[in-house]
Formats: C-alpha cells, sequence, structure tokens
C-alpha cells in the first residue's frame, strides 16, 4: 500500500531557529532555576523561609522605580565587564581579571576624586587619565602571562 505510507515532515528553516533559540536558552535557565532551588534548600536549612526571602529579594530588585534603578545603576558595570570577556573569549583570548579591572579603577577614581576635590575642570579628566594607566598596566601584565587558547573551529 503505497498511499498508507506516512512521510516525515523535516522542519522548516522557521523551526529549526526556534529550536536553536530554545536549545541556547535552556541552559541559562537551569543553572538559574539551579541556583535558585539550591539557595532556596540553604535558607531553609538555616531555619528561614525560602519564598518570604525571594519575594524580598525580587521586591527590593524590581518592586519600585527607585530600586529597579538602583539594579540598574549596580548591575551596568558587570554587563560591561562580562561583554568585555565575552568579545575576549570569542577572539580566542582566555580573560578572567575583568571584575579586578574594573574594582581597580573604582578605587583610582575614587582616590583622584576625592585628592582633588573642588576642582570639576580637572578632575573629570585626571581621572579618566589615572583610570587608563591603571587599565593599561593591569592589561599589559594580563598579557604578558596570556594564555592564547587553540583554535576551535
Amino acid at each position: 500500500m503505497q498511499g498508507s505510507e506516512t512521510k516525515e515532515k523535516k522542519p522548516g528553516r522557521a523551526g529549526k531557529m526556534f529550536r536553536s533559540a530554545m536549545d541556547a536558552a535552556l541552559v541559562p535557565l537551569l543553572a538559574i532555576f539551579t541556583a535558585l532551588v539550591i539557595g532556596g534548600i540553604i535558607i531553609w536549612m538555616a531555619g528561614g523561609n525560602p519564598i518570604q526571602a525571594y519575594a524580598g529579594l525580587f521586591q527590593g530588585a524590581f518592586g519600585s522605580a527607585k530600586a529597579l534603578s538602583e539594579t540598574a545603576v549596580w548591575a551596568t558595570p558587570y554587563i560591561l565587564a562580562g561583554l568585555a570577556v565575552a568579545l575576549a573569549f570569542r577572539g580566542g583570548l582566555f580573560n578572567i581579571g575583568a571584575e579586578g579591572q574594573l574594582a581597580l579603577g573604582a578605587v583610582a577614581a575614587a582616590w583622584v576624586g576625592y585628592a582633588l576635590p573642588g576642582l570639576l575642570g580637572i578632575t573629570i579628566p585626571a581621572i579618566t587619565l589615572i583610570r587608563e594607566i591603571i587599565r593599561d598596566s593591569t592589561l599589559r601584565f594580563k598579557a604578558s602571562v596570556s594564555y592564547k587558547m587553540p583554535s576551535t573551529r
């Protein structure tokens, strides 16, 4: 019976793109879920209420316009540092220490801002110059001990 044979439909381009997007999103979503479950277990073992703790966490981070603004202010430097590491990784460089570079730059900027009070016209260029000198020196040190990853392609 030739007519009773069923042919499998191959997914089209849109189906493949959807499947690829779902595969890419699955690992981060599972990582977040796992972290929430493990954190909840730790909170529960310490005698706390995980639901109440997570509700307070989300309320403090996203509960109001001010909370959302503070979350964005604190998260943006880390997001940009993560993008810098991802860019280096895509280029084949194993870059660690972006958070340390960010912290050293912040300390240097705070020190210059404190050392030059009231000189706004000089303070901002001085902060930028000191920050770049420290960033450059950390990058030069990292370049001297960096590891070039073998090509994966």
